[in-house]
Order: C-alpha cells, then sequence, then structure tokens
C-alpha cells in the first residue's frame, strides 16, 4: 500500500476555515491512501489533502463512500428499524423462521420459490444459510451440501459435507451479520448464483466477508428444492 511520496519538508500545520472539501493542506495532491481507504494515520498533519465532502464544501459524499460498500458512520450493528439486528417493530429480522417456507429448510415450499424465481430462491437461501452460519448449530448447514460439494476457504480448498462443515466449525464463532450487498444470477440446468458481500461479527470485531454459492436443484427431489454444489468465501 504505497502511498505519496512523504519525503522532503515538513508538514503543513492546518489553520482556520471549515468550510473547504479538504483537510489543511499547502499541497493539491490529494492523499493516495486516504482517497484508497478514508483514512490516514497523519490526520490533518498530513501534506496532503484528504477530500472530505462534495465540491464547495456542500453535499454530495467523497469519492470514498460512494464506491466503498462499507463505508458508514454508524455501526454496522446499530439498533435501526432497517437494521435486521434493530430492536423495533416491522418483522424484518433475517432470523424469522417461516413456516418451513424456505427451499432449505426442509419443509414445504412456496410456488414463489421455483426455479424461475431465482432471487427469490437466492434471498431464501441467504437469510437462512447466514441465520444458521451465526449461530451454534453451524452443523444444520450440512444437509445443504453433497459429496461433492467444494468450497474454497481463502485459499484453502476442501470437498464433501463432512469436510466443509469442519471448516465451519473450526472458524470463529459469529453472532451477527449484516448483507451489504446480494446479487443473483439464473444459470444452467436450473441453477442459482448467490453473491453476497457483508459484515460479520466474529470473537466481537467486525470482520469484513464476501460468499458466493452455486446452487443446483436437488436431483429427483422437489423442483423447489437446492444443493450447494460450489461456495467461495474471502475473509
Amino acid at each position: 500500500n504505497n502511498n505519496n511520496n512523504r519525503g522532503g519538508g515538513g508538514r503543513s500545520g492546518g489553520g482556520g476555515g471549515g468550510g473547504s472539501m479538504f483537510t489543511q493542506s499547502t499541497s493539491t495532491e490529494v492523499c493516495n491512501h486516504f482517497q484508497r481507504t478514508g483514512q490516514c494515520r497523519f490526520g490533518d498533519q498530513c501534506r496532503y489533502q484528504h477530500a472530505t465532502g462534495g465540491a464547495g464544501g456542500g453535499g454530495g459524499g467523497s469519492p470514498h463512500t460512494a464506491v466503498d460498500p462499507f463505508a458508514s458512520a454508524a455501526s454496522p450493528f446499530g439498533a435501526s428499524p432497517s437494521s435486521p439486528f434493530g430492536g423495533g417493530s416491522g418483522g424484518g429480522s433475517v432470523f424469522a423462521g417461516g413456516g418451513g417456507s424456505s427451499p432449505f429448510s426442509g419443509g414445504s415450499v412456496t410456488p414463489e420459490a421455483s426455479a424461475a424465481s431465482f432471487d427469490k430462491v437466492a434471498k431464501d437461501f441467504t437469510e437462512y444459510f447466514f441465520a444458521k452460519f451465526c449461530s451454534n448449530n453451524r452443523n444444520e448447514l450440512q444437509p445443504l451440501m453433497r459429496d461433492q460439494t467444494c468450497l474454497t476457504l481463502n485459499e484453502n480448498k476442501t470437498a464433501g459435507a463432512a469436510n466443509i462443515v469442519a471448516a465451519f466449525m473450526a472458524l470463529p464463532p459469529a453472532t451477527q451479520y449484516e448483507i451489504k450487498v446480494s446479487q443473483a444470477q439464473p444459470s444452467v440446468g436450473n441453477g442459482v448464483l448467490v453473491f453476497n458481500l457483508g459484515l460479520m461479527l466474529m470473537n466481537n470485531a467486525v470482520v469484513k466477508f464476501s460468499m458466493s454459492f452455486f446452487l443446483l436443484p436437488v436431483p429427483n427431489g422437489s423442483a423447489n428444492q437446492y444443493y450447494i454444489s460450489n461456495m467461495t468465501q474471502q475473509w
């Protein structure tokens, strides 16, 4: 992570003036590290400029928050009606059960969860998978897999339902999660490709993750039941 060349000359001391979109700096060059991460260990003493708002100092948000799905001033697990962990009403919790309507819960399925409704399949799967993953019941994910199911966990490759669940159980315990990006596509053989990007609370630390899944219909089973054929996880 190379930053601008910080050699030569002292750092500007900064002055008044609160309306500028940049921190106080005598340089017109933008700090590369701040531009990539939204942070800089030199703070206001950095000799390069930090973009903190729209042009002219008003509104518009910085380019960092526009492209960073994790950028947020509030806690990702703060209580709010829109958060899956909020204490408000509305019944929007991702942990809300559902009378066995999910094609991944082992119960009956709804007509909407057909192969053609891949968005519905992806949504049901995502809610079920992460609710189990962020609990003491990760082993209950095993019925979603087969002997030929493959997992790439960071750089480690594992195959087989039992081996994959063992890899899950070896990970730190997780208690909360929040999906920032969720995408789905239909694929060959009535398969569904699912991608999730988000945050997870593991061992009291918030970590970023990305996970992708390739779901296929259960052979000789209900047209509305799926299993995980392939998945990747990056932490």
